[in-house]
């Protein structure tokens, strides 16, 4: 007997209403979330599995507890910090360096320095 897969994801990507049934995506948002926070705790905390992991999972579930449903406005990084510290590496002969270090263009780097 077949039997179709379980799908415990819990939002559908957007698909035109023309779409066929089976050419809908459900994506779990909490497990991408999950996946997002074990990262910056293997990588902030420099904690390894299957501690980071473990950790994340209860974070999410926390949030979830606390917020779940609601929607979260997470602010982007306050970049009078990351401007200064590129200020304070700029050499003249690094640009290269600072372009990769903070995933920003050659130009982007020059304007932040001429500040």
């Amino acid at each position: 007997m077949d039997q179709s897969p379980v799908n415990l994801c819990l939002f559908d990507d957007i698909v035109p209403q023309s779409a066929p049934q089976l050419a809908r995506v459900r994506i779990d948002h909490a497990a991408l979330w999950q996946q997002e926070m074990t990262e910056i705790v293997r990588e902030r905390l420099a904690v390894g599995d299957p501690w980071a992991g473990a950790m994340a999972r209860e974070i999410v579930e926390g949030l979830r507890a606390r917020l779940g449903g609601d929607d979260i406005y997470v602010p982007a990084p306050d970049r009078r910090a990351r401007n200064a510290r590129i200020r304070a590496l700029f050499n003249g002969r690094n640009v290269d360096e600072l372009c990769s270090m903070f995933e920003l263009s050659r130009s982007t780097v020059y304007l932040i320095c001429q500040r």
